[in-house]
C-alpha cells in the first residue's frame, strides 16, 4: 500500500511544483522521502542547500548529519507528528510526516536554514569544526555560501512548520486521489475494473462480480489486482466509497446514515469503520473540521 501510495504522489503535479517554488519563495529545501527511506540506518538523500552541499564534502560532517537526521526521522515517524533538530553544520531542520488515515506513506523535510542571521562571528566558532573535518582548503567558498544561507526568526520557523503540516495534509489527499485514479499505460483490465466500480460502486461490488469484468478467476484476480495497483481490491473499493462519501458530507442536511447508503456501504458500523481507517476520523468529525 505504501508503495502505490508514493508512485501516486511521485505522478503528482503538486509535489513537483511545490519542491521546484518553495526554495525561491521561502528559502528552504523540501525533500520527499518515502516512509521506506525514514529508518534508522538508511542512507538519506537530501535536496541540500550551496552550503550544505559544500559541507558534505567532509565525511565526518555527511555521516554525523545523517545519523542525527535518521535518528530524528525515526522519533518523528514512531510518534507520527513533526519534529525539528539542528544539524552538525548548524543548520535546522523539521520533518513532518505524510498520513493517509492511520498509514504513514512518508515525510517531508524542509528547512536547511538559519536560527540566526549569519554573521562573521558566527562563522569564526565553526572554523575549529571545519578544520577538524579537512575542510580548511573550502574555507572560502564555505564562507560565501554560510553568509547567504537563509535565516529565520523563531516565529517564521514555527510558521513555516505550520505551513509544512498542510502540505502534508494536501499531498496525503493527492496520493489517494492518485491511487484512485490510477495511471496511464496501466493493463486494459484494470482501466475496465475502475470504470465498473466508479459507474456501480452504489451497488453491492464483489471480488467475484469484479473478476469475470477482468475475465480472470477471482483468486489470479486478486493477486493480479494487488501486484499492479499495490491494493486489495476491498480496500481500493472502500477508498472509493469514502471518496464519495467526504464529498456527500459537505451537504450540511444530508444525514451521516444517507450518506453511508448512498456511497455504497451495506450498514452504518461498516461505513463508520471505513471511514475512520481511511479519513483518520470519524465521519461526524470529518465534517465538523470542513465547516471549520
Amino acid at each position: 500500500m505504501n508503495a502505490a501510495m508514493c508512485n501516486a504522489l511521485r505522478r503528482s503535479r503538486f509535489l513537483r511544483e511545490l519542491r521546484a517554488t518553495l526554495p525561491k519563495a521561502t528559502g528552504w529545501q523540501l525533500t520527499f522521502l518515502p516512509a521506506a527511506d525514514t529508518g534508522d540506518g538508511i542512507p538519506l538523500t537530501f535536496t541540500r542547500s550551496c552550503y550544505c552541499s559544500l559541507m558534505n564534502w567532509s565525511k565526518e560532517c555527511h555521516d554525523g548529519c545523517e545519523k542525527v537526521a535518521a535518528a530524528n526521522l525515526c522519533h518523528s515517524n514512531q510518534n507520527m507528528k513533526a519534529r525539528s533538530w539542528q544539524c552538525q553544520a548548524g543548520l535546522w531542520h523539521v520533518a513532518v510526516p505524510v498520513l493517509v488515515g492511520d498509514r504513514q506513506v512518508g515525510t517531508l523535510v524542509g528547512g536547511q536554514v538559519l536560527r540566526k542571521r549569519p554573521t562573521r562571528q558566527g562563522f569564526l566558532r565553526l572554523t575549529k569544526r571545519l578544520a577538524a573535518w579537512r575542510l580548511g582548503s573550502r574555507l572560502k567558498r564555505i564562507r560565501s555560501a554560510y553568509m547567504h544561507t537563509h535565516a529565520v526568526s523563531s516565529s517564521e520557523f514555527e510558521g513555516m512548520v505550520q505551513v509544512l503540516n498542510l502540505f502534508a495534509k494536501q499531498l496525503a489527499v493527492e496520493a489517494e486521489r492518485g491511487l484512485i485514479a490510477g495511471k496511464s499505460g496501466e493493463p486494459p483490465w484494470l482501466t475496465q475494473v475502475r470504470q465498473w466500480v466508479e459507474s456501480d460502486g452504489h451497488n453491492l461490488v464483489t471480488l467475484s462480480q469484479a473478476a469475470k469484468h477482468a475475465h480472470m478467476s477471482p483468486s489470479y484476480f486478486s493477486t493480479m489486482f494487488k501486484k499492479t495497483t499495490g491494493t486489495g481490491f476491498i480496500e481500493y473499493v472502500a477508498r472509493i466509497r469514502v471518496e464519495k462519501a467526504k464529498t456527500l458530507l459537505r451537504d450540511p442536511f444530508a444525514r451521516v446514515s444517507e450518506v453511508a447508503f448512498a456511497a455504497g456501504f451495506g450498514s452504518i458500523p461498516r461505513f463508520n469503520s471505513a471511514f475512520r481507517k481511511l479519513a483518520g476520523m470519524s465521519p461526524t468529525e470529518y465534517r465538523a473540521s470542513i465547516r471549520g
